[in-house]
């Protein structure tokens, strides 16, 4: 259950400092693919070696006939997909794609390009701040800036018996502030790990991601 209080006004808050946002690598993966295994490998080095990323693994469904059901598929998976399918202009979904920040994509089993995406994935400031408040976590969107707030849960290292790194296990938009707000919540997070992401409208660019457990 989450206790939130919206208030959808140009805001200043009082919290303890900003926590360290990441950079966010979002990888879509099935069980069934042959390829995806080199990108689950691919991805725990990139966390092995980078502190501010965090990867997330999106399971779908759509290799489901080539074996057993995945397990882990949720059509939550396939619409985001789908939806940096059309933004990116692709001629349909595939796996291992991984996508950055929402700016750019690629194989996620080609280590130079994962690399090179990880450098293009860098965007400037947005202002955006996720803070931990004695109340608890507080997302802050400034003033005239439009971002839609979800909490992300997974299952980080530990909580499963798969090669994936943070699979994905469920996905709430919590609220959409079209001109900046502050949104103050208490997610119960003690089955798993659970992430705050912001992000520009219609699956735009990722404008702050932290992961709170």
């Amino acid at each position: 259950m989450i206790r939130t209080l919206i208030l959808c006004l140009a805001l200043t808050a009082t919290a303890a400092p900003a926590v360290a946002q990441s950079i966010l690598i979002e990888l879509f993966a099935s069980q069934n693919c042959q390829a995806c295994p080199k990108a689950h490998e691919t991805m725990a080095q990139v966390t092995a070696e980078r502190e501010d990323v965090l990867v997330l693994t999106w399971s779908v469904d759509y290799w489901d006939y080539l074996g057993e059901a995945d397990p882990m598929a949720m059509p939550a998976s396939s619409e985001r997909q789908a939806a940096y399918v059309d933004r990116f202009g692709l001629r349909g979904p595939y796996t291992p794609q991984s996508v950055y920040n929402g700016v750019t994509q690629c194989a996620g089993n080609r280590p130079r390009q994962v690399q090179d995406a990880l450098e293009k994935a860098v965007t400037d400031e947005s202002g955006v701040t996720i803070v931990e408040a004695d109340t608890g976590w507080q997302v802050s969107v400034p003033a005239g800036l439009d971002g839609e707030v979800s909490l992300v849960r997974f299952k980080p290292a530990g909580m499963h018996d798969t090669d994936m790194v943070n699979p994905v296990t469920g996905f709430e938009k919590l609220v959409h502030f079209p001109r900046g707000g502050l949104l103050s919540m208490q997610p119960d997070c003690a089955e798993g790990g659970c992430a705050l992401l912001v992000q520009a409208p219609n699956y735009g660019p990722v404008l702050a991601v932290t992961r709170i457990n």
